[in-house]
């Protein structure tokens, strides 16, 4: 057997273990893309239990929510959370004098199923997702 074709199989079989560790790789953790998104999904999760919270304060202060997120803001925070990803805001929109709606878009569904004390944006699906809350304290 020729020495050099030997250092060829060796080196062949060094390149199709790198490739398969690759591959393993993006099965198991997905590639750089998914990971990001996943990344502005749990930050999208974070910023709407941060608004929630806000509002909770807001109405046990003022005895009504905000009529934006901008006046909630106002009396603390001082800036209200943005999209990740486009930098817009989230929706919010009152339903009636302790419930409001906060709405996110989403790139993929959640893995979580919340539990019976979490928000509910813990387990959310892809695309657009509009949740009721209602806030929390008393007057």
């Amino acid at each position: 057997m020729n020495p050099l074709s030997g250092r060829f199989l060796v080196g062949a079989f060094i390149v199709a273990a790198v490739v398969a560790a690759i591959g393993v790789a993006f099965v198991y953790v997905g590639s750089p893309g998914e990971a990001r998104q996943r990344r502005f999904d749990d930050r999208r999760v974070s910023d709407l239990g941060e608004i929630a919270t806000s509002l909770d304060l807001y109405w046990r202060t003022n005895t009504r929510l905000p009529a934006s997120l901008e006046d909630a803001a106002q009396g603390g925070r001082g800036s209200v959370p943005r999209d990740p990803e486009s930098d817009r805001p989230y929706a919010y929109r009152i339903v009636d004098d302790r419930h409001y709606e906060l709405c996110a878009t989403f790139a993929r569904p959640s893995d979580e199923v919340p539990a019976m004390h979490e928000p509910p944006f813990r387990g959310h699906a892809a695309g657009r997702q509009c949740f009721t809350l209602e806030v929390k304290g008393s007057r």
